[in-house]
C-alpha cells in the first residue's frame, strides 16, 4: 500500500512560550494563531507548529 504524507503538526517543547513565539515570528516568519502564555499554535503558509 502506497501512502502519501500530506502534512505533519509537530508539538515542540518550550521552557518559555512567549520568548519562543517571538523567535518563531522574527526569525522564521511564523504567525501566532493561538497563544495563552502556556501553549501556542503558530502558522506559516500551510505549516503549523505547536509549542
Amino acid at each position: 500500500m502506497d501512502q502519501q504524507l500530506l502534512h505533519i503538526t509537530p508539538v515542540l517543547p518550550s521552557a518559555d512560550i512567549p520568548r519562543d513565539v517571538l523567535w518563531y515570528e522574527e526569525i522564521l516568519g511564523f504567525q501566532p494563531v493561538f497563544h495563552d502564555g502556556r501553549y501556542a499554535v503558530l502558522q506559516r503558509n500551510r505549516h503549523f507548529l505547536h509549542l
